[in-house]
């Protein structure tokens, strides 16, 4: 093997390593030119090295590769005596166990204004850089920083700019134990069938984004732990009153509009019984959430009808579940069966509170000081049974029955009354895979989904299960609302079909065209309220250019609402690659493929993110159901309308 060391300045160089008992003058290196160089002969393996620099010991800096606590290069050499590549682990001189990488995106819209004098106008351009640092501090211990310059965010000039933190970890394994410390960054997720930590939002998101935490994994005698913590160190939000709380006996608990500063406990531990059967159990205990005002006015007597009122303004609101789960895999038959029952329970502590004594005709005439008591809000059950079956030939089938229930007491929702709601939910999927079965370039399927709503008669609007508000399982903002569900809030029933395929009919232009189906329905066979259809296209115009296209058709039919309209989008790009790691785009229309806020990455939200920034959103349902056809038509409008075009060019490296 030759190495080689480039450095006309140095006065003397050779390389020490494994192979010479780390002896810094035994091996000298030549030098022609600028460049030194020597051949050693090396057997199969792991080798580690370091140059020797005029008596400086320095790691090779054409190897990306380095091992152990010192930072030495590293070579592996394979039985037929060729270098085997192994993976980079630094690309900077400033240290060998630093890996830098970065994502440079320049976006420039260029936009038609609407209205009677309609002209061109450039938003101001969008830049966005990440710099990525991926340190191995030793063997065992690896750290990743994620910082982040944007001038949109900043509103000030890109050289004006400052670099920020945006996300990281620390990772520590042993082989013995893992221990992660997260801020933003994804921990993961649960891998109980109903994920009791993790699957977050409409776009099912891991764990740990928007959190600061830490987990561990740790393997015992059979046994698969995993232990969870996090906080999101965020203040609580604002107070509430109890102006609207007058009848005698009456308890009212006014959550903050906000779960900020909340913490999570997780744990799950799971064993295979053996080669087919795993059973595991999960627990998790919130604490912290939605910090408001609980009130409780006691009873009067016949002399003196007004009672006391109890006024606990010091709360801490905490829902606590925990759950068994079984997962049965039969490989060569290609079933698996899955089970879990969950129960949880959500309740809000008054942690100190004061009782005001009335006269009977309303003064004031005492208070004393009150113990802290404890006020159930929610029971809820959660239930999941599913199968999955590879039947070979390419064709899969799923079927999952899952149930949710919530017993909630007075205090725990804005009907003041005890409810019960619940929802049984039928998942049915088949989907057709010919790569799997002789190679054919194509793909098919179709997914049914049944909610069967059964809501209290005295339910509030928002005690809706898709609501968050109410929703103890649902984190605090993520609700299950997504866009096509809009329209179909209010209903005992919500049937959803979504067919799919792709077919890549041209494979040495990897031309492929892929289709995309929503029909949302109040019953099978039913006229769908919301219809919608995404077809695709892709194909290598030439071995560097690109040309996609993305098409959206909607049709909404929902009488109640007042909405019967079909509206139009489309999506054309031409992207041109310099290099894998450099592209430029240019296209026209909305492009559904946007950077997800929460997990930095690209995702085909974007047009998703146009509609609810228009107030189609969840959060206008829950508020204002009654115009929400009239904003949804708005938002589909102005997506129809929307007239731009896109310079869009990004760097990675």
């Amino acid at each position: 093997i030759r190495f080689v060391y480039e450095g006309d300045y140095a006065g003397s160089v050779s390389v020490a390593g494994d192979f010479n008992g780390w002896n810094g003058t035994a091996t000298p290196m030549t030098k022609s030119g600028d460049v030194w160089s020597v051949v050693v002969s090396l057997g199969p393996g792991t080798h580690e090295y370091k140059f020797v620099v005029d008596g400086q010991w320095v790691a090779d800096p054409d190897n990306p590769t380095t091992v152990g606590d010192f930072g030495n290069s590293a070579i592996q050499i394979g039985p037929d005596g060729d270098i085997v590549q192994m993976k980079a682990t630094s690309n900077t001189e400033l240290s060998p166990k630093i890996y830098l990488g970065a994502r440079y995106i320049t976006l420039f819209n260029f936009r038609e204004t609407q209205g009677s004098n309609p002209e061109w106008n450039l938003d101001r351009p969008d830049y966005d850089i990440d710099l990525d640092f991926a340190v191995r501090m030793n063997e065992v211990l690896t750290g990743r920083m994620l910082t982040n310059i944007n001038n949109l965010n900043e509103n000030v000039q890109l050289w004006e700019t400052s670099l920020r933190f945006d996300r990281g970890h620390l990772n520590l394994d042993t082989g013995d134990i893992r221990i992660l410390a997260f801020d933003n960054d994804r921990m993961g997720t649960f891998d109980d069938p109903l994920s009791l930590v993790g699957d977050v939002g409409i776009y099912d998101h891991a764990w740990g984004y928007e959190q600061q935490g830490v987990a561990v994994w740790k393997d015992y005698k059979g046994f698969e732990g995993h232990l969870l913590y996090s906080d999101n160190f965020r203040p609580g939000g604002t107070a509430s009153t109890f102006e609207n709380i007058s009848a005698t006996g009456d308890v009212g608990y006014f959550r903050a509009d906000t779960d900020n500063n909340k913490d999570v406990l997780g744990v799950r531990v799971k064993r295979e019984v053996n080669d087919h059967l795993r059973m595991g159990v999960s627990g998790r205990l919130d604490r912290g959430s939605n910090p408001g005002l609980l009130v409780e006015f006691q009873p009067g007597t016949s002399a003196n009808p007004l009672g006391p009122v109890d006024t606990y303004n010091n709360t801490v609101e905490e829902w606590m579940a925990a759950g068994i789960d079984l997962m049965y895999t039969n490989d060569p038959q290609g079933l698996d069966l899955s089970a879990e029952f969950l129960v949880g329970e959500s309740q809000v502590r008054g942690e100190s509170g004061v009782r005001e004594n009335f006269n009977n005709v309303g003064d004031l005439v005492s208070t004393e000081t009150l113990e802290s008591r404890d006020l159930r809000l929610d029971t809820s059950k959660r239930t999941h049974l599913g199968v999955h079956y590879y039947a070979f030939r390419g064709w899969h089938w799923r079927g999952v029955w899952e149930f949710e229930d919530h017993d909630m007491s007075p205090a725990s929702n804005d009907s003041s009354m005890a409810l019960y709601n619940r929802v049984a939910n039928y998942k049915f999927d088949l989907e057709f895979n010919g790569q799997e079965w002789k190679n054919w370039p194509w793909e098919a399927g179709l997914a049914i989904n049944i909610h069967d709503f059964a809501y209290d008669r005295n339910a509030s609007w928002r005690t809706q299960l898709w609501f968050d508000t109410y929703n103890f399982w649902l984190e605090q903002g993520e609700h299950e609302v997504s866009f096509d569900r809009l329209i179909m809030l209010g209903g005992d029933d919500v049937v959803s079909l979504k067919p799919r395929a792709e077919w890549m009919f041209y494979a040495d232009r990897s031309a492929t065209v892929g289709y995309q189906g929503i029909l949302n329905a109040t019953k099978l066979g039913r006229e769908p309220k919301y219809w919608e259809t995404n077809i695709t296209f892709h194909v290598e115009l030439t071995r560097r250019l690109d040309l996609n296209t993305d098409s959206r058709w909607v049709r909404y039919d929902d009488p109640i609402l007042d909405m019967d309209e079909t509206f139009l989008s489309h999506f054309i790009e031409l992207k041109y690659h310099f290099t894998p790691e450099i592209e430029v785009g240019l296209s026209w229309g909305v492009d559904p493929w946007v950077i997800d806020g929460i997990t930095n990455e690209y995702d085909r939200i974007g047009r998703d993110q146009f509609l609810f920034s228009r107030n189609a959103n969840a959060s206008t349902a829950e508020s204002d159901f009654l115009d929400m056809g009239k904003t949804i038509l708005a938002a589909e409008k102005a997506l129809e309308d929307e007239t731009r075009f896109q310079l869009e060019a990004i760097i990675r490296y």
